[in-house]
């Protein structure tokens, strides 16, 4: 179940009875409108007409706004329920999911399929298969942060020479952490997210090293001369396994977190490498070649004791990658003529490929399962405030989150146009504001979740005052958002004609579900599907 979590960014200074009040209104509350209402009345300072800070409860919904509120609309068809806030001070909002499944989790890996080395993610299914870095130099072996909003990779962009970087789990925000002339490369994040642990030659030969996760603080954890590398961090965040071949051949190696205790967990005359830890830290899977000379995936216990073949292929299997509930296990096979990713279940058994390409796809890495996400706030993907927003449920989740800020708080608005007596199972709302400097919104169809910004800097739209929002009955998604200005001209007459929801006016675009502007230079007309609210026509 998805819960959202919205905080403002005030002050209030009887703390103690806000938690009070809080804890006597967290309940389970239905969506209805009337409960809405009565639970901002009774957890907030003041009543939604008032000032001061507010709290709202409804359902899975937690929301503090500061500022006056107008009370909470909901609107529901067909098992999708829609419920809007708006007039307040929003500086905070996280969507939390407290049972994710793997269907939402995501896999990094590196791909040549672009002419050079490149980092992708794809969904668990391999769906969704997308570019996150675009350089000429290499982009490689990444590394998702446990929160699964940032990834660490490795990138020879600066001059030729290998680093360590980081970017946002869209592929924004690509910030270098190591510099050193040497080679730094294969990142791990720590369990907690505070510090990342990686290799470099920096002093002579290959060691392991950590870092904090801004790129300060760099420690060195190993000190031998044979080359260490390939770490991974269990996940209690104690230990970290490494490869070395300080014995003679490569062999799995663990070591507490600040490098004391080093032990050897393989032993083995061939090489066993590439150490990767269950989610529930038992187990460790690992590539060894001791079958013939053929590399091969085996898991054995986190002691090193139990060391079990997984995979049983005349050719290499490498790499693996657990997936965040342990159930399954990513890999790299080149049985089908290249680099292709698969995945198995944990005990070896249904593998099953996942990409499909003429190039090289390597080095899979399995990311969390995302149980929160900071929407508005710092590092928010909607923005650091907001004055509206409304959010669209079916199944008992969070499908959809339409956001927007209005210049002057206390105008924005919130309107169920669902009262029209059509019999239109789709959901349609208005949102308004004197002003509209920003309006976003992002459907929850996929684990990595597109923004798409319709009115605000850098868009065709600068400014809006008003908005259309179409939410399919069926799955509770945006379908369609149109803007408009209502200072320039009427508000829109709707209607509808053969069965199809009709939109008349001036619109300065009209946005589909996925983000494409379907009238660019404007429309007069809007048709909406009778059942989804999908656009089906502009003019």
């Amino acid at each position: 179940m998805l819960i959202l979590f919205i905080h403002a960014n005030t002050s209030f200074h009887k703390e103690g009875k806000v938690n009070n009040m809080r804890t006597r209104c967290i309940s389970i509350l239905s969506l209805a409108a009337a409960v809405c209402t009565a639970a901002l009345v009774g957890c907030g300072g003041s009543g939604p007409g008032g000032g001061g800070e507010h709290t709202l409860q409804f359902g899975s919904l937690t929301t503090r706004i500061a500022g006056t509120v107008q009370p909470p609309v909901t609107s529901g068809e067909a098992g999708v329920v829609v419920t809007g806030v708006a007039g307040g001070n929003i500086s905070s909002m996280t969507l939390q999911d407290t049972s994710p499944t793997l269907a939402e989790s995501r896999i990094a890996f590196m791909s040549t399929r672009d002419g050079n080395y490149e980092v992708y993610a794809m969904n668990a299914d391999a769906s969704g298969q997308t570019r996150l870095t675009n350089n000429a130099a290499f982009d490689y072996k990444s590394a998702w942060s446990p929160d699964g909003s940032k990834i660490a990779f490795t990138s020879s962009r600066d001059a030729g020479n290998f680093e360590i970087y980081a970017m946002n789990a869209d592929g924004s925000g690509q910030t270098r952490l190591t510099t050193n002339a040497a080679i730094d490369y294969g990142p791990a994040w720590s369990p907690d997210g505070s510090k990342i642990a990686f290799a470099s030659n920096r002093d002579g030969n290959y060691e392991v090293y950590s870092m904090n996760a801004d790129g300060s603080g760099q420690t060195r954890l190993t000190n031998n001369a044979a080359p260490d590398y390939a770490p991974a961090w269990s996940p209690d965040g104690s230990r970290i396994t490494f490869e070395s071949g300080r014995d003679g051949t490569q062999e799995v190696y663990a070591m507490n977190a600040d490098g004391s205790g080093q032990t050897r967990l393989t032993n083995n005359a061939a090489n066993d490498y590439a150490p990767a830890w269950s989610p529930d830290g038992s187990k460790i899977a690992f590539t060894s070649s001791r079958d013939a000379g053929n590399y091969e995936v085996y898991a054995m216990n986190a002691d090193g004791s139990g060391q079990t073949r997984l995979t049983n292929n005349a050719a290499t299997d490498h790499y693996p990658s657990w997936s965040p509930d342990g159930s399954k296990i990513a890999f790299v096979s080149i049985r089908d003529g290249n680099d292709e990713i698969y995945a198995m279940n944990a005990d070896g058994s249904g593998q099953d490929r996942l990409t499909n390409n003429a190039e090289d796809d390597s080095f899979p890495e399995w990311g969390p399962l995302i149980k929160r996400r900071t929407i508005i706030g710092a590092g928010g993907s909607m923005g650091t405030n907001a004055s509206g927003f409304l959010f669209g449920q079916a199944d008992e989740q969070v499908r959809s989150l339409v956001v927007f800020d209005a210049v002057t708080r206390t105008s924005a608005r919130v309107k169920a146009q669902t009262g029209l007596g059509d019999g239109l199972p789709n959901v349609v709302f208005s949102v308004s504001g004197d002003s509209i400097n920003r309006l976003s919104y992002m459907n929850f169809t996929d684990a990595l979740p597109k923004v798409v910004t319709v009115v605000g800097p850098g868009t065709s739209i600068p400014t809006a005052t008003d908005a259309i929002v179409s939410i399919g009955a069926s799955r509770g998604v945006v379908a369609s958002v149109i803007p408009y200005t209502s200072n320039r001209s009427a508000a829109p007459a709707i209607s509808v004609e053969t069965g199809v929801r009709v939109l008349r006016g001036s619109f300065l675009g009209a946005w589909d579900g996925k983000g494409v502007n379907r009238a660019p230079n404007g429309a007069s007309e809007v048709r909406l599907d009778s059942r989804t609210g999908e656009i089906v026509g502009v003019r």
